[in-house]
């Protein structure tokens, strides 16, 4: 069927309406992931393996949200595919060496995703509710990456370990993911506490870089939302 000059036909509208919530479901994906496995069995690894599921399926809806950016290209497919590999692999195969490879490549994409949103935040010329979900799957992101970044260093760390308190040392990934949460909104409850330097120094870099980021993104949404109601003002 042929549309008219003025016609859309009922895919493109479905895809213009996806493309415009992309970072709506990223930002589902990664709440879901935050929240679900804490509720779950600590038997049987299984919040861990949730996690990984949720990692998983944050990562494909990540790189699906930035490339409507222009921001895709090999270095995040590649990225992509090394972590899902590793990733799954280091679930099947127990071995010390694979856990760090999977926990660093991954980091490293979260880190690609968190900036390629973070760019199509700041290129935006309006504020709408895929720039508003973006800015938030930037501040989730931020919380991800460091997650990751501390668990690398507890796997690498030896003495002092990299955080030490109220750990359970069977699910030390989503013990590092809470951290890191707590650290970037500096509730600071105590429980856990980081002990070696690359983690104390990591935790003051993410603390500053959770209240800097709130402060100066907010201001800049706001300024967009006024300019743009003046805009609209003035037709």
């Amino acid at each position: 069927m042929v549309e008219g000059p003025t016609g859309t036909s009922p895919a493109m509208r479905m895809l213009s309406a996806s493309a415009q919530s992309r970072f709506g479901l990223l930002f589902l994906v990664l709440l879901l992931t935050l929240l679900v496995p804490p509720l779950l069995p600590k038997r049987g690894g299984l919040p861990g393996l949730v996690l990984v599921v949720g990692l998983t399926l944050a990562v494909l809806s990540g790189l699906w949200a930035v490339a409507g950016t222009r921001r895709q290209g090999m270095l995040g497919v590649a990225l992509l595919a090394a972590a899902i590999v590793l990733t799954w692999l280091e679930q099947a195969v127990v071995s010390d060496a694979l856990d760090i490879a999977a926990t660093a490549v991954s980091a490293v994409f979260v880190g690609y995703l968190a900036f390629a949103t973070l760019a199509y935040v700041l290129h935006a010329k309006r504020v709408d509710a895929n720039v508003i979900f973006a800015a938030l799957c930037v501040y989730l992101l931020i919380g991800f990456l460091c997650g990751g970044l501390y668990y690398l260093i507890e796997l690498v760390a030896s003495d002092p370990r990299g955080l030490t308190g109220n750990l359970w040392m069977d699910d030390a990934r989503s013990e590092c993911l809470y951290f890191s949460f707590v650290t970037l909104t500096t509730l600071g409850y105590g429980d856990i506490s980081p002990m070696a330097h690359p983690a104390r120094s990591l935790a003051i870099v993410q603390a500053l870089i959770g209240q800097l980021y709130l402060v100066t993104l907010i201001a800049r949404l706001v300024a967009l939302h006024i300019m743009h109601q003046h805009e609209e003002a003035g037709r």
